[in-house]
């Protein structure tokens, strides 16, 4: 009986003042947005953030993946990190401590134009395994790479140094990290 009551009444006060019921449903709903009290965000660049992974075989010399990741025509990618693992078997007769990754890079376009961007990658110290040598390194970095008119991709290339007439198998996989702007 009393719900009844108030149902009636809050009813009979809605018709006979709704600025005023209007006014106080609205300060009951409110989000109020301050530093005690913050309403959650999700900042622009994880919304547009992107995760991109590569493999190559080792052949004479290194291996290359061509398209790590298109940059979209008309953005910019900010790189954030990268980390690849090379594992190299030696050819028959050779010791696993005549095969390492000598260096490795990243080619792309600058943002505004110019000259193709290559930024190098060290490889970590080798770990030797019974099959062959493991290496990896990872960093952190910020970099720009842009998209053009036309979209451009991102190419890692490692170049794989070895003793020996004959070049060593195996495979490098690269991990790239970043966000368009």
């Amino acid at each position: 009986m009393g719900f009844g009551v108030v149902a009636f009444m809050t009813v009979l006060l809605s018709l006979s003042a709704p600025k005023v019921v209007h006014g106080i449903v609205a300060t009951l709903v409110q989000v109020a947005n301050t530093s005690a009290n913050p309403v959650p965000t999700l900042e622009q660049e994880a919304q547009s953030a992107f995760v991109a992974q590569g493999t190559c075989q080792i052949s004479p010399g290194g291996c290359t993946v061509d398209t790590l990741y298109t940059v979209p025509m008309g953005k910019t990618a900010v790189l954030e990190s990268v980390g690849f693992v090379c594992a190299t078997t030696p050819a028959g007769g050779m010791s696993s401590s005549s095969v390492q990754a000598a260096s490795a890079s990243m080619s792309f376009s600058p943002p505004g134009g110019g000259p193709i961007v290559y930024l190098p990658l060290a490889p970590g110290n080798p770990f030797f395994v019974p099959s062959g040598v493991l290496q990896s390194t990872g960093q952190n970095l910020k970099s720009y790479a842009a998209g053009g008119s036309s979209g451009s991709n991102i190419v890692f290339e490692a170049f794989i140094t070895y003793a020996g007439p004959t070049s060593p198998t195996g495979s490098c996989v690269i991990l790239l990290s970043g966000h368009l702007e």
